[in-house]
């Protein structure tokens, strides 16, 4: 078990900037939401100091292998709202690259047209852990660090009537109270890119014989709640074509914060 906040750490050498990539937030590879926490860590270390993430969109270039990253990050334009770019390179090959909007907080419209699910909340749920060991399978290694409560459990090949959805609560283990808003962003950058699929699968009837890797990712950060530990995923796959599967992933707190 690995916290992702000591998984993205970010070092820094003069004006080298570098991280180590995980092996326990692997899926079929490094998760994509982990990739993207290294390159919001690394916008945190030059980002003006009132500011916080408002969006971020990545691009997964290659998969990379497990150890070092080299980080290539510059800002494109800073001011009030800043723009940043980032790079992950090994062996001098780009893996990742990402450009991350922040800005500091500052008077707007207030208007919320958006209602979390009602759902049962995570106490009397089991774990994604509890049901496949029920069911004699393993669990991927990224489920070691991030424990999922499914509103409704669907073994594989067991189609959702509802469509192409998933809703489950999830707390990161081992998740200490961050010290920014950028860490915070970057539990929603897990639960964004890991269900996306999640949605999809749980759509299909019957055994899937391939897997989607991450292509991009664009997560908005609305809001932060660093002292929630549970968060709900409210996710749905609308649409899949020509190899590519697509979709969009909500992230509400237990109090209904988007």
């Amino acid at each position: 078990m690995a916290t992702i906040q000591k998984s993205s750490a970010v070092a820094t050498d003069n004006d080298r900037y570098s991280a180590v990539i995980d092996h326990t937030w692997d899926a079929w590879g490094p998760c994509g939401g982990y990739l993207a926490s290294i390159t919001m860590r690394a916008v945190e270390q030059i980002a003006p100091k009132d500011h916080r993430p408002v969006t971020l969109s990545c691009q997964y270039l290659k998969m990379p292998k497990h150890g070092e990253v080299v980080i290539d990050v510059s800002p494109s334009k800073v001011g009030s709202a800043s723009c940043f770019n980032v790079v992950l390179s090994q062996n001098e090959i780009q893996v990742v690259q990402a450009q991350v909007w922040t800005a500091s907080e500052r008077p707007g419209p207030e208007v919320s047209n958006i209602s979390m699910p009602d759902v049962p909340g995570p106490a009397g749920l089991k774990s994604i852990t509890e049901h496949l060991e029920e069911l004699g399978q393993t669990i991927l290694p990224i489920w070691q660090n991030m424990e999922g409560r499914p509103v409704e459990f669907l073994p594989n090949g067991v189609g959702n009537p509802k469509g192409h959805r998933v809703e489950r609560w999830l707390k990161v283990t081992g998740w200490d109270e961050p010290t920014s808003p950028f860490q915070d962003a970057m539990r929603s950058l897990v639960i964004v890119d890991s269900h996306v699929w999640v949605a999809f699968s749980n759509g299909v009837d019957g055994q899937l014989d391939f897997v989607a890797q991450s292509l991009a990712l664009t997560v908005w950060f609305h809001d932060f709640a660093p002292n929630e530990q549970w968060l709900l995923a409210n996710g749905r796959s609308d649409t899949a074509a020509s190899g590519f599967v697509k979709g969009q992933v909500e992230v509400w707190t237990p109090s209904g914060k988007l």
